[in-house]
């Protein structure tokens, strides 16, 4: 069975400790909205304000056990990372 996580960053660097955070997923649903919503909710938990997002990016993994997949990502998350 396939699992999910989301990994937050800004700037280029992990935000806190928001990398491979499980993630409950839809796969028959619109992923991007998905995660833009999970990753409000993480910011705001962590005490950054809605307008302060902006310069924080963030991608979808898949793991199937053995490894992990790329599902998606957002505009900015940057081609070297």
């Amino acid at each position: 069975m396939r699992k999910f996580y989301i990994s937050i960053r800004r700037g280029g660097k992990t935000f806190g400790n928001l990398e491979k955070i499980p993630f409950d997923l839809d796969p028959s649903a619109n992923i991007v909205w998905q995660a833009e919503q999970k990753v409000a909710i993480l910011l705001e938990m962590n005490g950054v304000l809605e307008n302060g997002g902006d310069d924080f990016s963030w991608k979808v993994l898949s793991h199937d056990g053995y490894k992990f997949i790329l599902v998606t990502r957002s505009k900015n998350w940057g081609e070297s990372e």
